[in-house]
């Protein structure tokens, strides 16, 4: 498989847990003889034409899947793509559960055989584990500009109602030693810390990125800001929902009470008497997408075999193009909460959304 948007393939994109199944490179010299190549939607408006060249090349081989990849939210404001690459990828790789690569992170979490009986409330670990977080929340941000989702101002309205959010990051003043990886500030904050606030940059359908993690991979409960199926990509009993709060003090109220009563926090960890983290939210990630599009490029090849239709690309990217613009009203339509994000009253932010998203798709019938 190749990826000629990834930084370091040899490390980012190298993942020990599915390493045996793939050869991942950024080489574009080796195109013709890939099983799949990735194309990123991030790098289009300045590599069209190689895109161009390349995927409108007379020798290409049906049986080598492309694949479009849109990583970001829409707010990221993406190039109109040209109607001259419908019918060019044979697949969507992005967040939307329509997508036909979509992120899965079941494969992060293993059932015991036999409950774990040290997360029960009351044993000799759960004293320990509570004793020594000592402090209320904290945020890892690296992204200082004000965001389209508000998360800036949701935290300094829960600051407002009493909840001490410490800050780490390019964004804040504290700080951890080294670089701010899973590796070294994550796990030194799972320690001490009782809540991390899980906060996606827009508030856009079904986008939910590694942030909970954080929390699930290192004893933070997390609280999310974003809008998405976390039911399906989260162990169960795992999070609290900012958006299911009608208002601000309504979650800074529930925070309170978790900080004065452990009993109820712990509930929040419950789960890993059942459920073991065996792989990072990257890896789970990655080898999740690495083995649909192995089961992808196998099915493409069987319909090219039989010369069936569905061999042929997407014939029309005006679906998917109308996640980011809506080409028939000539006006910003994008299935996010663009403006207006309501962060004292969080609950009202997903009636906007779905609201959107009905409009979108009325306009496009």
């Amino acid at each position: 498989m190749r990826d000629w948007h990834a930084h370091d393939p040899a490390t980012f994109l190298k993942i020990p847990e599915c390493d045996d199944e793939f050869e991942i490179t950024s080489n574009k010299s080796a195109i013709d003889r890939a099983d799949a190549v990735v194309f990123s939607y991030a790098v289009f408006d300045h590599m069209k034409n190689d895109y161009l060249s390349y995927t409108h090349s007379a020798i290409r081989n049906p049986n080598v899947a492309f694949i479009l990849s849109i990583q970001e939210s829409e707010h990221h404001n993406y190039p109109m793509m040209p109607k001259k690459f419908d019918g060019i990828f044979n697949f969507i790789w992005m967040f939307r559960r329509e997508a036909h690569i979509h992120p899965e992170f079941q494969e992060m979490y293993d059932k015991y055989e036999k409950p774990d009986e040290k997360w029960n409330y009351g044993s000799d670990f759960s004293y320990e584990f509570l004793k020594a977080k000592t402090k209320l929340a904290a945020w890892v941000v690296t992204n200082c500009n004000i965001q389209p989702g508000g998360r800036n101002e949701f935290v300094e309205q829960l600051r407002k109602h009493g909840i001490a959010v410490d800050i780490y990051g390019r964004c804040g003043n504290h700080s951890c030693e080294g670089n701010y990886t899973e590796n070294n500030c994550f796990p030194r904050l799972g320690k001490e810390y009782k809540f991390y606030m899980a906060l996606e940059n827009s508030l856009c359908l079904d986008y939910i990125t590694e942030k909970p993690a954080h929390g699930w991979e290192n004893g933070m409960l997390p609280i999310i800001w974003g809008v998405g199926k976390k039911e399906l990509a989260a162990p169960p009993g795992s999070y609290i929902d900012a958006l299911e709060f009608k208002t601000i003090e309504e979650l800074a109220e529930r925070i309170k009470y978790l900080d004065k009563n452990p009993r109820e926090y712990f509930k929040y960890f419950e789960w890993r008497q059942l459920y073991n983290t065996t792989l990072s939210y990257h890896a789970a990630f990655h080898c999740y997408a690495w083995r649909k599009i192995k089961k992808l490029t196998m099915e493409l090849r069987a319909n090219v075999t039989a010369n069936a239709e569905s061999a042929i690309g997407i014939k029309n990217l005006e679906f998917w193009r109308a996640y980011f613009y809506n080409d028939k009203l000539k006006l910003n339509c994008k299935n996010c909460v663009e403006e207006g994000v309501n962060v004292t009253h969080p609950n009202m932010n997903l009636h906007r959304l779905y609201n959107n998203v009905s409009k979108c798709v009325e306009a496009l019938n």
